[in-house]
């Protein structure tokens, strides 16, 4: 086990209130630990139980990414995004990693989908599974929270910008999100302050702007030939798809695109 592993390891123990005083030196939200901790609860606290919960993280994505994504896509199409979904080396190399990083992409997926199925449709169930997925990712990771709250305001000004009165019980779905996050608001203020003087945090400036969209298709950490032409084709992919969602033939998908 490395290091962020070991770390993992370390949150577990102790009583709930002393699990809890914890996340005051760490920086993350609890959601994953204590998923985690219930699952090692019931098979043991070793490397392989540890690792299991991040494997079925990724297949969980992939699942969800196939079945909802079906409603989306289409049969095919849905087996090409969970394609797509398995060539991002920093899931495969998460996906049997004691981290949160395959859970947060479970849960930004979900929001995603659902973001996309809630506009088309309108339909109730999938606000509720959209707000679902968005808790998930608030709690999950800072990060994908962040990638939640994007996503929201997308839908947000889209249901405005197209006058649907969908537009209403969407904002009460966000009210009811932040709510739901007030409980943490206080150790996530420390947490913020703690972040400040993290090793691992560099001061803001181009390159490290770049290395955010590069970041997910290396290895971890080294980036080879083939995370180099990854990345290229994955961009590459996003602006094909963007510019021909405004083509003709192509218009019915630009929403999703």
């Amino acid at each position: 086990m490395w290091s962020d592993e070991i770390y993992t390891k370390s949150m577990l123990g102790g009583s709930l209130s002393d699990f809890f005083a914890k996340f005051k030196n760490d920086l993350h939200p609890p959601l994953y630990y204590l998923g985690l901790r219930l699952f090692t609860g019931l098979f043991g606290l070793n490397a392989i139980s540890l690792r299991l919960f991040s494997v079925l993280g990724v297949l969980s994505t992939i699942l969800l990414g196939y079945f909802a994504g079906q409603r989306v896509f289409g049969k095919q199409g849905a087996l090409y995004f969970c394609l797509m979904l398995i060539s991002i080396p920093m899931l495969a190399a998460y996906s049997h990693q004691a981290r949160m990083y395959t859970w947060a992409a479970f849960s930004v997926t979900g929001v995603f989908i659902y973001s996309y199925l809630f506009m088309r449709t309108g339909k109730n169930r999938d606000l509720i599974l959209l707000f679902v997925f968005t808790v998930l990712a608030m709690y999950t990771h800072y990060y994908s929270m962040a990638a939640a709250f994007v996503a929201n305001m997308f839908v947000f000004l889209h249901l405005l910008l197209t006058k649907n009165k969908k537009w209403l019980p969407h904002l009460f779905s966000l009210l009811l999100a932040t709510i739901l996050f007030l409980p943490w608001l206080f150790i996530f203020i420390i947490q913020v302050e703690k972040v400040q003087h993290a090793f691992w945090a560099p001061e803001v400036s181009l390159k490290a702007i770049l290395s955010c969209f590069t970041i997910p298709f290396t290895e971890q950490f080294w980036t080879t030939n083939y995370s180099i032409s990854l990345t290229i084709l994955i961009y590459s992919l996003i602006v094909f798809t963007f510019l021909i969602s405004f083509t003709k033939s192509f218009s019915e998908y630009r929403l999703v695109l």
